[in-house]
């Protein structure tokens, strides 16, 4: 009777001991959050995509790559964001105190808006969707989320935030080839870097 008891007893302890074992295990995979970058490929379009149709009508598109022509812009940018959002209230309030008219167009795509925030959207940005359907296809869960698109709609950087000038700025530097440079030697100059 006494040796029953005792296997009983171990038995217990390793059910224990292995369900302590998986728990921790389970728990170690949730805690641990991914890089910036994953949580940044993982929403909306993958980088290197084209934007699909069904999240800028044709309408749309032509608005933007008209802009983007009288602009001289060699980007665009599609940002979403969300009413309840406080990241977004405060940078569309940016966006009203310093329109970026001058820079390459701006389409705003969010789920729901009311009349008075929707009437804030439209003069912040260029092209306004606010459509449930259209956001939900779009695989975008956070808010604000910026994608740097280029002349064909193709996602070429993305980044969650609103400051879109500066990602489409860091963009066009790293696709820029290095600035030419002179150097005197003697009585030749000679250049390093690319060549103009």
């Amino acid at each position: 009777m006494e040796l029953v008891n005792e296997a009983a007893q171990w038995s217990v302890m390793l059910f224990l001991v292995i369900f302590v074992v998986g728990l921790t295990r389970q728990l170690g995979h949730f805690l641990v959050a991914s890089s910036p970058r994953e949580k940044v490929e993982a929403e909306g379009p993958t980088t290197g995509s084209v934007v699909a149709e069904s999240l800028l009508t044709d309408l749309e598109r032509r608005r933007m790559t008209d802009l983007r022509e009288a602009r001289q812009a060699d980007w665009m940018a599609i940002v979403a964001l969300s009413e309840d959002c406080t990241g977004c209230q405060e940078l569309l309030a940016v966006w009203e105190e310093q329109p970026a008219r001058g820079t390459g167009p701006l389409a705003v795509i969010c789920r729901r808006a009311t009349g008075a925030f929707q009437r804030r959207l439209e003069r912040a940005a260029d092209v306004v969707v606010v459509d449930e359907k259209r956001f939900d296809r779009a695989l975008i869960g956070i808010t604000p989320f910026t994608m740097i698109l280029d002349e064909e709609f193709r996602v070429v950087e993305k980044e969650i935030g609103g400051h879109f000038e500066a990602l489409a700025k860091r963009r066009l530097q790293a696709d820029a080839p290095p600035e030419l440079e002179v150097i005197a030697v003697g009585d030749r100059n000679r250049s390093r870097g690319a060549t103009v």
